[in-house]
């Protein structure tokens, strides 16, 4: 039973996610979409910051600073229709 789970928990969100992102390939450059991978570790501290009260330490929330800044900067900057 614990296996089915672990593996249903593994299968689907892969499945989702890179289904997902295949898909946004048809309407968004590769380039902007990688940038948005990058994001997936600051959401999840996010939402687990609202869904279980847990806050993260000043080194992550540098790190998330970080990410913001680097996603940010390639889409303020690149020429549009590259990024």
């Amino acid at each position: 039973n614990l296996l089915f789970w672990t593996f249903l928990a593994a299968l689907l969100p892969g499945i989702v996610g890179h289904g997902g992102m295949n898909y946004a390939v048809k309407f968004h450059h590769p380039a902007f979409l990688s940038l948005l991978v990058l994001t997936e570790p600051l959401l999840s501290s996010v939402f687990a910051f609202f869904i279980w009260k847990e806050a993260p330490n000043a080194l992550s929330l540098f790190g998330m600073l970080l990410i913001l800044l680097g996603v940010a900067y390639p889409l303020l900057k690149g020429k549009r229709g590259e990024v």
